[in-house]
């Protein structure tokens, strides 16, 4: 619920600045300087909030494998309904719907069948880290960041 929240809010904090900046492109120049720096203030206040609901409340409660996903199909699906349906600033082509109702979809089943919960409790870190395929790793993880 949390990576949902956090991919909506992330939606609306960027139509804040961009509804505006659009009636202003198409004319309407009734927006006064306190208007935006409201829309601005309003765009930093969604943007934390989505970043806490996202990034930190989402991981407490399930796994990072799954946060990512989810907060980013709830960021497509916000984005296609706000900025096509409800404001109208954007034209999503048929592919574009079809490809999110897809990502939608997939992550869906992501969290039906994903990662369950793991065991670890007859093995230690060390356990882990001292196999061979861990020490490759950690090889070629050390080489690709030189």
């Amino acid at each position: 619920a949390f990576a949902v929240g956090g991919g909506i809010l992330e939606v609306f904090a960027t139509a804040a600045l961009a509804y505006p900046a659009a009636r202003i492109l198409e004319g309407h120049d009734n927006w006064k300087d306190w208007h935006l720096k409201a829309c601005l203030a309003l765009n930093i206040v969604l943007q934390i909030l989505a970043s806490l609901c996202g990034n930190l409340f989402a991981t407490w409660f399930g796994p990072v494998s799954i946060v990512g996903p989810v907060f980013f199909a709830a960021q497509l699906l916000a984005n296609l309904v706000v900025f096509w349906i409800v404001l109208g600033l954007e034209a999503f082509s048929h592919e574009m719907q079809i490809g999110t109702y897809v990502i939608v979809t997939s992550v869906i089943l992501l969290i039906v069948n994903g990662p369950g919960t793991q065991d670890y409790t007859d093995q230690s870190f060390e356990d882990f880290i001292h196999r061979i395929y861990a020490i490759v790793w950690g090889i070629l993880l050390m080489v690709g960041m030189l």
